[in-house]
């Protein structure tokens, strides 16, 4: 559950309350193409190096950075909220 999923879901959703059906089938027919695309990266990125080169090491610098934004995205993701209210609180402090 990501951002981008939640958005897509939100999206999807008032195109059906509204009534817009073909609307709905083309951007649920153009996301599981998109999945095509998703899978080959991941596919692309896991497989199996076909030289002999040596993994690089990891560092731990750049494993916790990358860890604290996969929180991050995973918690905005979840709760979507939290972080309108303060771009919301940014947004107001700009105009006022």
């Amino acid at each position: 559950p990501t951002g981008g999923f939640i958005a897509k879901l939100y999206l999807f959703m008032a195109a059906i309350d509204a009534g817009l059906y073909p609307l709905v089938f083309i951007g649920l027919l153009s996301s599981l193409i998109s999945v095509f695309f998703y899978f080959r990266v991941i596919y692309a990125a896991t497989r199996k190096a076909e030289s002999d080169a040596l993994p690089l090491p990891a560092n731990v610098a750049l494993t916790s950075v990358a860890l604290c934004f996969a929180l991050a995205l995973f918690y905005f993701g979840l709760s979507p909220d939290s972080l309108t209210a303060v771009t919301s609180q940014i947004v107001f402090f700009q105009e006022g």
